[in-house]
């Protein structure tokens, strides 16, 4: 499991080359990110530095069995270090790209962060020689495209369907969901409302009087409310108190067995 490294050496690199470009990386990514002109929150960025690590280790522990009964076919730990740099760089960039800004070009500083950061540390405990070095040059651009073309593949469908890219919404539908920003809540609105159409629904009511006048309806719709703001029937249980009116007392509209109409 250390690579045939003695355990306090193994232990030290590990260190080095992986925690501590993870700690810097969660820490500075945010900066980055909003230096560029996109937004990742700590919280996120903390999670993503170590959800990298996360998908290395599995990796590097295939490769060492692989090491162990197949030395003679199985690269050695150089050319390891050099293949980790692709899935960093493609986990991170397929995350940044979505959440901090669907960009390329603008995404890119905040998602090599954690890979050269990496690279940086990695002569403090390789020797660094020519091969391995073009191998992670090459690994690292593998990575790239191969982040770019599932992006790509991704959101083809939605354009092709709704000429719209689902990946621009991926940003305004967390700040909706999370902070109730009026500005993503109305990008949202603009996007379901391009191809939305009106439709008349079934709508069972139940009424509770007391002393001749409703004291309750209950409201039993076709369709669910939400998720998106005051689109379709997102909203639908103002709407239907609004059209209800005072004459119906309070109006509860329960989470039926039912479908969403967006």
């Amino acid at each position: 499991l250390t690579f045939g490294y003695h355990p306090t050496t193994f232990l030290t690199a590990w260190l080095l080359v992986f925690a501590a470009p993870a700690l810097l990386a969660g820490a500075l990514t945010t900066a980055v990110a909003e230096g560029f002109g996109g937004r990742f929150e700590f919280h996120r960025s903390a999670f993503l530095a170590f959800g990298v690590l996360a998908l290395l280790l599995p990796i590097a522990l295939v490769w060492r069995i692989a090491l162990t009964y197949a030395p003679a076919q199985t690269p050695g730990v150089p050319l390891l270090a050099a293949f980790l740099v692709g899935p960093m760089l493609w986990f991170r960039h397929l995350s940044l790209y979505g959440v901090s800004r669907p960009s390329h070009l603008r995404s890119l500083p905040a998602s090599l962060l954690q890979p050269a950061l990496y690279a940086i540390a990695l002569p403090l405990v390789l020797p660094v020689r020519l091969g391995p070095t073009v191998a992670l040059l090459l690994c690292g651009a593998i990575g790239f495209g191969c982040a770019a073309a599932l992006i790509r593949a991704a959101d083809r469908p939605l354009r092709r369907e709704f000429q719209a890219s689902g990946v621009n919404l991926i940003r305004p539908l967390l700040d909706h969901v999370s902070h109730r920003d009026d500005g993503a809540t109305r990008r949202l609105e603009t996007f379901f409302a391009r191809f939305a159409q009106p439709v008349n629904l079934r709508l069972s009511l139940l009424a509770f009087f007391r002393d001749g006048r409703a004291h309750a309806t209950v409201a039993l719709p076709t369709v669910h409310p939400g998720p998106f703001a005051a689109l379709g029937a997102s909203d639908l249980p103002r709407k239907l108190a609004e059209e209800l009116g005072a004459a119906a007392g309070t109006v509860l509209t329960p989470h039926t067995p039912c479908d969403h109409d967006l």
